[in-house]
């Protein structure tokens, strides 16, 4: 409740004007992202005309990031929001930016930017009727994509092209950084691919559908989640199929997220033989994971470890 309040306050201040734009004033171009991987690449587009601050942190639930007074005042000054879209951020990014009062980020307005517009192939776009009853299913497909690095690389210069709309004094600059980051990810997929040969068909179990990307660009097997349905804890019932399946199509790795529960995948772990390994899926999130290459440098590390 008291928490509730302050945002009441702080919307109630940035409504009236009180609080200025300094960033803007200062002569940055600043852009506020939902995720630290956005952020990361947002950085390397930018360069030093550019300031970047992230809303979510490494070790939060991207589905459930904690809304915050100060971040409404982050995006009361910014000159762009980016955000994953595929309503990953539905639970509370339309609330800061109701809360902001920033009409240059506003849904419809140049400044707001939605990086799942980027990308060329949206996975798991479900059929039919979506209801609670099926968990908590993105309507509009799997907004993980990240987790495959070719998906980067299209942010990265879908970035290029926004901000130089945004601020087309140093366009030039956007675009080239954007064209950098480009060739240097290149070069590391073709490192990572190679390292990566022997995966290829390998059986995992992970936690939530984090992973669908990544095993769509590795072909990796996804053979069963640990979750019930997405969002669900698992009900002793599907534990024990499971365990099942794990034996029977000789599963040996568990992935997990530092921010899943813990128990479950060690239980899991205990009943079948399989290896349970903590995979980042963004920044920060282990140590020495500080950029977007970083979380593939640690993936195919850890998971070329794991097979062997």
């Amino acid at each position: 409740m008291k928490c509730f309040k302050i945002m009441a306050l702080v919307t109630a201040i940035l409504t009236t004007g009180l609080i200025s734009t300094p960033l803007r004033a200062a002569g940055k171009f600043v852009v506020v992202t939902t995720s630290p991987e956005l952020a990361a690449i947002a950085g390397e587009v930018l360069g030093k005309p550019g300031s970047v601050y992230s809303i979510g942190m490494a070790d939060e639930d991207p589905h459930y990031v904690a809304a915050k007074p100060s971040q409404m005042v982050k995006l009361r000054n910014a000159n762009a929001i980016v955000y994953n879209g595929l309503e990953l951020e539905i639970g509370y990014l339309p609330k800061l930016l109701e809360g902001a009062r920033n009409p240059d980020i506003m849904p419809g307005k140049p400044g707001n930017l939605d990086a799942s517009k980027a990308i060329k192939k949206i996975l798991e776009v479900p059929t039919g009727e979506v209801d609670r009853s099926r968990g908590d299913i993105h309507p509009l497909g799997n907004p993980h994509y990240m987790t495959n690095p070719y998906n980067g690389v299209l942010v990265a210069k879908w970035m290029g092209e926004r901000f130089g709309e945004l601020d087309k004094a140093n366009a030039a600059l956007y675009s080239a950084n954007a064209g950098k980051f480009a060739t240097m990810m290149q070069g590391r997929i073709e490192q990572w691919e190679r390292q990566a040969q022997n995966l290829k068909g390998f059986k995992v179990v992970v936690y939530h559908n984090t992973w669908r990307y990544l095993a769509d660009w590795l072909r990796l097997d996804i053979v069963g989640f640990i979750e019930d349905k997405p969002g669900i804890p698992p009900t002793p019932h599907h534990v024990i199929e499971l365990e099942q399946t794990i034996k029977n199509d000789n599963v040996k790795i568990i992935i997990r997220e530092v921010f899943n529960p813990v128990h479950a995948a060690d239980n899991l772990s205990a009943a079948t033989g399989a290896k349970v390994i903590v995979l980042p899926s963004s920044i920060n999130e282990q140590e020495g994971v500080k950029s977007y290459p970083d979380i593939f440098e640690r993936i195919i590390s850890k998971l070329e470890a794991a097979i062997r």
